[in-house]
């Protein structure tokens, strides 16, 4: 949660810095994603890092301007072709195991993961509704009947253990309809350009969250708060347009 964290406020702060006017607040967004770069790569969760790079990729889309999307475009390229092909800064050992993100196939915990996930599907195939909500895995507290015996070890893989099939393609149509929508009402219903970049900063926070929630348990109490604003927030967006006029 630690990592996932320092990249959602990379991603938002760094947004937001370009669409801030006020020069203090300029500075102190650059420290805090200073800040928040650095701590991501010591917190050790290679997933965090799907955070901004998700984050940018849908920035460039939502962007609306050729120089802001040709920006995103080079920054994602450049994190990408450092981090892919490249071994640059591997003797540092954060680096290193942040690189190790884009080569899963070769990580140790990422065969286990794959592993489990294979026994998963055997004991999910006549389960299409799950074990039930809270008893997909980590629920002996409640001792239940039945069991997930392999622990999840991401959000979405808790989600499909605990409502089966059937939960999670829900979980995933009603979020993406969750991210359609709100990406169109920024680009084609907000016209003031910095609240768009602003709320924008909101939704790729999201949009990096979920990505990081297929590799990562992260749907933990306080953060669901933070996410559901966003999307609150951004389908708030016309209204707050127009009282800002």
């Amino acid at each position: 949660n630690y990592g996932v964290h320092m990249g959602m406020a990379i991603v938002g702060f760094g947004i937001s810095l370009i669409f801030t006017q006020n020069k203090f607040l300029k500075f102190y967004y650059l420290i805090i994603i200073s800040a928040a770069t650095y701590s991501m790569f010591i917190s050790g969760t290679r997933a965090a890092i799907a955070v901004p790079m998700a984050g940018i990729f849908l920035f460039t889309l939502l962007a609306g301007n050729f120089r802001l999307f040709t920006f995103g475009a080079i920054i994602g390229i450049t994190l990408f072709f450092f981090f892919n092909f490249t071994t640059i800064g591997d003797s540092n050992n954060n680096i290193r195991r942040m690189r190790s993100a884009f080569n899963p196939t070769k990580d140790a915990s990422y065969q286990v993961r794959k592993a489990n996930q294979e026994q998963m599907k055997i004991l999910m195939s006549n389960k299409p509704f799950g074990y039930g909500i809270g008893l997909g895995g980590k629920a002996e507290r409640f001792h239940p009947k039945e069991l997930m015996p392999f622990p999840p070890d991401s959000w979405m893989v808790n989600v499909w253990t605990d409502t089966g099939i059937v939960g999670v393609i829900i979980y995933i149509l009603i979020h993406s309809f969750l991210f359609v929508y709100c990406s169109w009402i920024l680009i084609f219903k907000i016209k003031d350009i910095r609240l768009r970049g602003l709320l924008s900063a909101w939704l790729c926070i999201n949009f990096g969250y979920f990505v990081a929630a297929f590799a990562n348990d992260v749907m933990q109490y306080p953060n669901s708060i933070v996410i559901y604003t966003g999307f609150a927030l951004c389908i708030s967006g016309p209204y707050l347009c127009n009282n800002n006029n």
